[in-house]
């Protein structure tokens, strides 16, 4: 996840000080991450499920609820400030679509 802005610490000590409150603001949704609207979104979402080998019609179908039910309903939001349980299932599924290593031979 992109941080919102660099943030400096002088010390190592401050540094993992500082890393710690980030990743909790993250954890609990208070971490600012930017302007990306949840409809902005959705061709990325779409783009990273294609590149998982699923077939046309599944992302087509995907397309068509996105496009009638929540896009309409949430997609003026901006990512950062969806319910930390959206956020979380999101993320749980994008890590479902991660590239996985063939470790086949």
């Amino acid at each position: 996840m992109p941080w919102p802005r660099q943030r400096n610490a002088p010390t190592e000590k401050e540094a993992k000080k500082l890393l710690r409150q980030l990743l909790a603001q993250r954890d609990d949704g208070t971490l600012a991450t930017g302007r990306l609207t949840l409809s902005q979104f959705v061709p990325q979402y779409l783009e990273a499920v294609r590149g998982r080998n699923v077939r046309p019609r599944t992302i087509e179908a995907y397309r068509e609820k996105l496009d009638k039910h929540i896009v309409p309903a949430l997609g003026h939001i901006r990512l950062a400030k969806l319910p930390k349980a959206i956020r979380t299932a999101a993320d749980r599924y994008g890590e479902l679509l991660a590239p996985t290593s063939d470790k086949t031979g």
